[in-house]
């Protein structure tokens, strides 16, 4: 959808380009007048500001920060197992006159009941703001604890996406590093690949803890009548 440039001679003919060929023009980033553009192998490429920006950070900023992410769909299914409970949620989300997805939460363990929105709604935003604080191999990595084959994850949180995809996280006992208090953590893209041990601050599980006990104790919610203009 880039924009493309055609140019001519004096005497109108237009000039002809190799069609593999294009001339790509960055988008304009708030008050930045300029456009980046550098040269590889005798063409000319104008991308993003922000691409520039990133081959400035380290290699390490590359990598994924959120636990849980998504491309398309949506979130369908969320069961946390530990802390002594077993909650599950499932989502029945449909697209609205606008094409976006609205959720429609229901609880399946325990007593089977439709959700509040705003119950189902924040569990899935806590879901989707877990993130690693280190991986550890980066700077400032607190020492990680050697985990055995045979450690026992404090909870298991599972999602699964609406395109079937489905990621776990077994979360680990709390490890104290210098002031700070951890989660070594391990993600899990069943059957396809287990990933190393990475980092989550314990504030950030008690808030997914706290979020799935409002799921747990919620009441039936009841749709409001809706009246025919």
């Amino acid at each position: 959808s880039s924009p493309s440039l055609t140019l001519s001679e004096d005497n109108s003919l237009e000039v002809s380009f190799d069609p593999k060929k294009q001339l790509f023009f960055g988008k304009k980033i708030g008050s930045d007048d300029g456009r980046v553009a550098t040269l590889v192998q005798n063409e000319i490429i104008a991308p993003y500001q922000y691409i520039i920006e990133k081959f400035r950070t380290p290699v390490t900023n590359f990598r994924e920060k959120q636990y849980v992410t998504m491309s398309e769909g949506f979130i369908q299914e969320i069961k946390f197992s530990g802390q002594g409970i077993v909650v599950q949620v499932e989502n029945r989300a449909k697209k609205n006159q606008y094409g976006v997805f609205v959720n429609d939460w229901s609880r399946s363990t325990g007593e089977r009941i439709v959700l509040p929105p705003d119950v189902g709604n924040q569990w899935e935003s806590v879901v989707k703001g877990l993130k690693v604080e280190f991986y550890p191999d980066e700077t400032g990595a607190p020492k990680f604890p050697s985990l055995l084959d045979t450690a026992n994850p404090d909870a298991i949180l599972d999602v699964t996406i609406s395109n079937g995809h489905k990621i776990r996280l077994s979360i680990y006992p709390v490890w104290e590093s210098g002031t700070e208090t951890w989660r070594p953590v391990r993600r899990q893209f069943p059957p396809y690949l287990d990933e190393s041990v990475t980092w989550m601050k314990e504030e950030s599980f008690q808030n997914l803890v706290n979020a799935v006990m409002k799921v747990k104790s919620a009441s039936r919610y009841e749709r409001p009548n809706q009246k025919i203009q």
